[in-house]
């Protein structure tokens, strides 16, 4: 269980967006494409076996580099599509709930968008939000909207939200974490293998 929790702290949202939302994670949608070019390759390798005398040993095989980088970039898809369908939109855009209570409190003010967001967290916590500020009488029982310099009373109340929405979905978010996890490490090998190689050679040139 200790193992199940530290993977639940380290795969809240707001700490997969980092990657989620970035372009590289993003651009692995060409993972495709270069498998298609791993199998292209193999068939070219396999032909010239046959009929030509260029190629000859396992030298002409494809390098595992590449099948490092091909299965690596797979997985860091898996996680970035995991993360595309199944993260909330609140914790895609905001990095904090404090960064969503600055941006989206005037919206909030009003009776009827602050009554909607009472019942969303309602409804995902299956019971009444927190409402130090008695809320539902003085905004939504009275129809009347926030004045802008009590709009600090939101802040419990929309942190609550994204609070919920940044631990919801734990078993998407554990996935993500370890596709995430598990690419990079894969491509990170070949990736420092030809560091060490390339800084051993300028040694010797020294």
């Amino acid at each position: 269980m200790l193992a199940i929790d530290m993977l639940d702290v380290s795969s809240r949202w707001a700490k997969l967006r980092l990657i989620g939302n970035s372009s590289v994670a993003k651009s692995t949608i060409a993972v495709p494409i270069l498998g298609y070019f791993i199998l292209f390759n193999s068939d070219v390798v396999e032909y010239l076996r046959l009929h030509t005398d260029f190629c000859a040993g396992k030298a002409c095989g494809v390098s595992w580099r590449l099948y490092f980088l091909y299965f690596g970039c797979f997985f860091v898809a898996i996680g970035a599509s995991t993360y595309a369908l199944f993260c909330p939109t609140v914790a895609k855009i905001y990095p904090g709930a404090s960064d969503f209570f600055e941006a989206e409190k005037t919206y909030f003010s009003g009776p009827r968008n602050l009554d909607y967001l009472f019942g969303l967290i309602e409804k995902q916590k299956g019971a009444p939000a927190k409402d130090p500020f008695d809320l539902k009488f003085n905004v939504i029982a009275e129809h009347k909207a926030l004045a802008s310099d009590n709009l600090h009373a939101l802040a419990d109340v929309m942190g609550e939200y994204y609070v919920l929405q940044n631990i919801s979905k734990r078993p998407a978010r554990i996935i993500s974490l370890l596709a995430y996890s598990l690419g990079i490490f894969l491509i990170l090998v070949p990736t420092v293998l030809t560091f060490v190689q390339v800084f051993e050679r300028a040694l010797q040139q020294l």
